[in-house]
């Protein structure tokens, strides 16, 4: 759907749906309310099993992308991007599905970026209680990043703490709700897509971070994120879950020099009978016998391949989320 409001910068709005049309309704029903009027939004949908019928005439107007297979988090708003190529947007605004933005965010995220044009922009997030989930990413100290986390207002009810929300610098933002300018994006590219899932904005607000391009928290932007709801379609899509976060971080500690290899050979050694706890899995897959396995084997399996992965540099889908949509095993 479209708003215009004249000289007023142009946003386009990118949402992502895998397979969870009931968040991603809500989200652009939420999108409706907000009190900046000049953006596009565009639903990219990464090859869910179906698409509704009616989502068209609900939301008249909206720009829907059909991709043939799940290209990930990264992959999945880089096809909006290409559709907006020759067209004269200002600034991309990635809000996840099962994100629900108060009237305010996009205002409060396009005012910041007219403040300071050369930056990336994110929301504080709320979980469905009302207490923060993100206020604020890695602590920056100078133009260094620390190596500690820095949200000490986590957890807590955000109408009892926002007073002490201050708009600041952070070595990360939630990919939930992210404001890109558009400029910055055709200088120096878009967020890396050989991560498929998790990690992938925090490597690109490092990236720009060592570009002189720094990241802001802004707190008058709120969004309201219930986090993976899309994994809750079965436990299984847990294992996805599992092996992305743990490869994905260990690779991104590697590159910005946190951890060696040395570090993770370390780790794998801490799983004791590695060798033969492969070899066993893979003859019982052989043998049909994997109602033998548990919940928790599967998560230490992937944990345990993941880990592997991230020390051989393996990137990109690898564990694919819709073979678990109806799990053999």
């Amino acid at each position: 759907m479209i708003h215009t409001t004249v000289n007023y910068p142009k946003v386009l709005i990118s949402v992502l749906n895998w397979n969870n049309w009931q968040a991603t309704i809500a989200c652009l029903e939420a999108l409706q309310r907000q009190t900046y009027r000049n953006w596009q939004a565009v639903l990219v949908d990464n090859a869910s099993q179906y698409v509704p019928e009616n989502l068209l005439r609900q939301f008249p107007g909206i720009e829907l992308i059909k991709l043939p297979s799940n290209q990930g988090y990264a992959g999945g708003h880089l096809a909006t991007i290409r559709w907006a190529q020759k067209k004269d947007f200002d600034l991309l605004w990635i809000l996840n599905n099962d994100a629900i933005p108060h009237p305010d965010a996009l205002a409060a995220l396009v005012q910041a970026w007219e403040q300071q044009p050369d930056a990336l922009y994110g929301s504080i997030t709320l979980k469905a209680d009302g207490t923060i989930n993100y206020g604020g990413g890695l602590l920056v100290q100078g133009n260094q990043i620390a190596d500690n986390t820095y949200n000490p207002l986590g957890g807590q009810p955000y109408e009892a703490v926002k007073h002490q929300l201050v708009r600041r610098p952070v070595g990360e933002l939630n990919g939930a709700s992210l404001l890109i300018p558009f400029h910055i994006i055709r200088q120096h590219g878009f967020i890396d897509t050989s991560y498929f899932l998790y990690c992938e904005e925090t490597d690109y607000c490092h990236m720009l971070w060592k570009k002189n391009i720094p990241s802001f928290v802004i707190p008058a932007s709120v969004v309201v994120h219930q986090g993976a709801v899309s994994f809750t379609l079965n436990h299984s899509l847990e294992y996805v879950r599992t092996y992305y976060r743990t490869r994905n971080q260990l690779l991104l500690d590697k590159k910005y020099g946190r951890i060696t290899n040395q570090v993770i050979r370390k780790e794998l050694a801490g799983y004791t009978d590695i060798a033969d706890f492969f070899i066993r899995h893979y003859i019982n897959r052989w043998r049909g016998h994997t109602q033998l396995h548990t919940h928790e084997y599967y998560l230490r399996y992937f944990r345990i391949l993941a880990t592997f992965h991230a020390l051989l540099g393996v990137r990109g889908k690898y564990v694919a989320p819709e073979k678990f949509l109806h799990p053999t095993d």
